[in-house]
């Protein structure tokens, strides 16, 4: 996959031989970066995923605390980083770039890298009927909320998408919304959002803090919409951060 990690156990003039997440073989030089051109193919292409270590931290329009304030992001929170100025990360934030600072911020250290030719080919698949549901079925169905679940809907919406873009806040509202219509899910938004192992923040209890002193004004827009049938994709149950299968919206893949 274009910009994705692998190791390098054997180069050759023309060809060089890699390992990645298992899968071994070639491939031509002409397609592969080394050293630190590489590490910076794959920062620009990928981004590196970075943890929030604060409470509360703030993201900047630029990398100074002079510059103006446009947002926070609550501890355990993830962002994809994608540049460094000084002691400063750049991230995107409501589809903008921004910045944090570093000392607030943990790097993970896995990278994206190959996948089997099963594991493509069922990608691509999930991503076409994925896509397909999408464009058949623009909108959720409306359920019943009184303002605890939209209060609810709002803070999960911050917590797991607070960084992206007023439809990817949309999109994993809608995910919720459709877990609720499905019949496989609780069928409340608090069941579904308080479901064992489904949404990390929850486990974690950032969703508790954001929950307590409420969210966001565009995340309480967003979960409106969501409640009132809005869904950019169609009927998906699911989304995970960072690469991955799927209709993609931001950093976050739904299916």
């Amino acid at each position: 996959m274009p910009g994705y990690a692998v190791t390098v156990t054997e180069k050759g003039d023309e060809w060089s031989k890699i390992s990645s997440n298992g899968v071994e073989g070639y491939i031509k030089n002409e397609y592969l970066v080394f050293g630190e051109e590489a590490k910076a193919h794959y920062r620009n292409m990928c981004g590196i995923t970075g943890v929030v270590q604060a409470d509360s931290l703030r993201v900047r329009e630029a990398a100074s605390t002079d510059s103006a304030q446009v947002g926070t992001l609550t501890q355990n929170g993830e962002v994809s980083i994608f540049g460094e100025e000084a002691d400063w990360y750049q991230i995107q934030y409501s589809g903008s770039s921004a910045y944090v600072h570093g000392d607030y911020v943990t790097l993970s250290e896995e990278l994206k890298g190959a996948v089997s030719m099963e594991e493509y080919q069922a990608s691509q698949a999930c991503a076409a009927s994925s896509a397909a549901a999408a464009s058949t079925a623009g909108s959720a169905s409306v359920i019943s909320a009184d303002s605890n679940d939209v209060a609810m809907l709002a803070a999960l919406i911050e917590c797991e998408a607070g960084g992206e873009s007023y439809t990817g806040m949309v999109a994993v509202g809608a995910v919720v919304v459709n877990r609720v219509n499905s019949g496989s899910f609780p069928n409340s938004v608090s069941g579904v959002i308080y479901q064992g192992g489904q949404f990390t923040p929850v486990a974690t209890g950032t969703f508790q803090s954001v929950l307590s002193r409420g969210a966001r004004s565009d995340c309480y827009a967003a979960a409106q919409a969501a409640l009132s049938g809005e869904s950019p994709v169609g009927g998906c149950l699911y989304f995970n951060s960072g690469y991955g299968s799927g209709i993609q919206i931001g950093y976050q893949h739904f299916y």
